[in-house]
């Protein structure tokens, strides 16, 4: 049986939501800055600028862990608590890719460390993520 206790709603809570937030943003802006590139300008990198954030972000708002305080606690689809860090681990860590890739190791390295440190920070959102069943 799944543990459904949230974690209180304290101000680091909300900060860590906020960098949370931040790191979505910078992985989607990431995406849509490779899919330019990868495109080459014009009107396929245009469209794949749009595209991949979309994708990726689709994936990020459709699955989620039920009453997930961090997330919408009524997800389109419930998933497990692995699925969910494992989406969260690969569009972050595309994002940290495409960072690479456009604009070298130095961004993308930092972007990496605030991923690492924020995780590690909100290491009792794992904790309670990790107890849970769809």
């Amino acid at each position: 049986m799944a543990n459904r206790s949230q974690p209180p709603m304290t101000p680091a809570f909300l900060v860590m939501g906020a960098i949370r937030f931040a790191m979505e943003i910078v992985a989607a802006v990431a995406l849509g800055r490779w899919g330019w590139f990868a495109g080459d300008g014009g009107i396929t990198g245009g469209v794949l600028m749009i595209v991949l954030p979309v994708i990726a972000f689709t994936f990020w708002g459709m699955f989620s862990v039920r009453d997930d305080p961090s997330r919408n606690p009524n997800p389109v689809v419930a998933v497990s608590d692995w699925v969910r860090l494992v989406i969260e681990v690969v569009v972050l860590g595309l994002g940290i890719a495409a960072l690479w890739s456009t604009d070298g190791a130095t961004p993308a390295l930092i972007f990496a460390a605030v991923v690492i440190v924020s995780y590690a920070i909100g290491w009792r959102r794992i904790v309670w993520l990790v107890a849970q069943r769809p």
